[in-house]
């Protein structure tokens, strides 16, 4: 066999042996993990957006406050709901900070 046949057979061979050693190396795909969800336990504080009109304002949940640091809110559907029930029953109360000066309370409707 001359000598540039034995390089081309050589050359597939190898690139043969580097895709089935790439291709073999692949780890199966697994289900990514589900973030770990916001612990609701002993009511921690949460942090609210409040918008629009004064008459009649909204508030927007955006961040919990754990162990003096804020963290995002992780919640799935369940979670949400549990999160409803605690802060927004009828008549709950929502402290008001301004420039960290406590102005009163919200009371949800």
């Amino acid at each position: 066999m001359p000598g540039y046949l034995r390089a081309i057979f050589g050359s597939v061979a190898l690139a043969s042996i580097l895709s089935l050693a790439a291709g073999c190396d692949k780890r199966a795909a697994s289900k990514p993990r589900a973030p770990e969800q916001t612990s609701l336990a002993n009511k921690p504080r949460a942090l609210f957006l409040v918008f629009g009109d004064g008459a009649d304002p909204r508030v927007l949940p955006v961040a919990m406050l754990h162990d003096g640091k804020i963290t995002p809110i992780r919640l799935d559907g369940d979670g949400w709901r549990n999160f409803d029930r605690l802060y927004f029953g009828a008549d709950s109360k929502l402290p008001v900070y301004q420039d960290g000066v406590q102005l009163g309370d919200a009371v949800i409707r």
